[in-house]
């Protein structure tokens, strides 16, 4: 196969009208030693209640919505102002508002995979706002065909709310990303994405981590082989990689992972997504493993590929 393109890496910010998106923001700045190679384009999506679009003509409905898309235009441009502040080069930055009904989730984001954009980034708590969606099994399907990119998901907020990032264990490294292999597609695939979106930077760091529950030593040595190949087809070079095998906790790899993750300071955790014989709703569309570590990672951002 040959080499990917190394440059122009291409990233959706989701920016929330009344947030913003202070926990991506910081992430975003530390992430890219050479901003000039990154395309940003951040996005809006400000949701209008159900009574807005039933009493549309109401002039204190069209002022609250004036007054939202207001909100919503000052965020894009405090979130393109830090980003520029942080080396982004303003031609790289691009804006867009959408105000539309937050219940056509599907819709947005079956625009976006349009775009076919190397990463959706958002704050967690904008995740949490669609995941419910997912209960109905019509949605689900929905979703889970329009999403085909990789999902970046910030840490949440600390639990006072404030916008920064809680204490660690350890000082997260914006150059070390920890990959999980399981085996699967979607867990390979994430091997692709994060080299591929981090080597052109020279510092960067991947550690492929297989938890092993059978203790078979064969079969962690053909998965890492497996997403060996896919980091040298992406120019990934192999002195920067380093593997792992660990045993499965007793409550299952999910915990395996959020203790290395914390322990070991890792900026973001990549996993596939993968959701088969579970039960509708967010753990089919995530997976279990992938839906329990959403829940309690507190020292990383969490990439998710299809």
């Amino acid at each position: 196969m040959e080499q990917r393109e190394t440059l122009n890496r291409s990233v959706i910010l989701a920016v929330q009208a009344d947030r913003g998106a202070p926990l991506s923001l910081a992430f975003l700045s530390a992430l890219f030693a050479d901003k000039g190679d990154v395309r940003c384009d951040l996005v809006c999506v400000a949701g209008s209640p159900a009574a807005w679009l039933r009493e549309a003509a109401d002039p204190a409905v069209l002022a609250a919505r004036l007054a939202l898309q207001h909100r919503a235009e000052a965020a894009l441009a405090r979130a393109r102002e830090h980003l520029q502040a942080h080396g982004y080069p303003a031609h790289n930055l691009t804006t867009r508002l959408w105000m539309r009904d937050f219940g056509a989730v599907a819709e947005v984001l079956r625009e976006i995979g349009r775009e076919l954009p190397d990463a959706v980034l958002l704050d967690r708590d904008l995740l949490d706002v669609a995941l419910p969606y997912l209960e109905e099994p019509t949605n689900l399907e929905l979703l889970r065909g329009s999403v085909s990119f990789p999902i970046w998901c910030s840490e949440p907020e600390d639990e006072d709310g404030a916008a920064g990032a809680p204490q660690h264990a350890v000082t997260p490294d914006p150059a070390r990303v920890l990959v999980c292999l399981d085996g699967s597609r979607p867990s390979i695939a994430a091997a692709d994405h994060a080299s591929f979106v981090l080597a052109p930077q020279p510092n960067a760091l991947l550690t492929l981590l297989h938890v092993d529950g059978d203790a078979e030593p064969e079969a962690a040595a053909r998965v890492f082989q497996r997403a060996r190949g896919e980091l040298a087809n992406n120019g990934f070079a192999p002195e920067r990689v380093v593997e792992r095998v660990l045993p499965s906790d007793s409550r299952g790899p999910a915990e395996t992972i959020l203790a290395l993750a914390e322990r070991e300071g890792f900026s973001a955790v990549a996993m596939g997504r993968t959701g088969a014989g579970e039960r509708p709703g967010r753990a089919q569309f995530l997976g279990s493993t992938a839906a329990r570590v959403l829940d309690a990672l507190r020292s990383a951002t969490l990439w998710l590929t299809p």
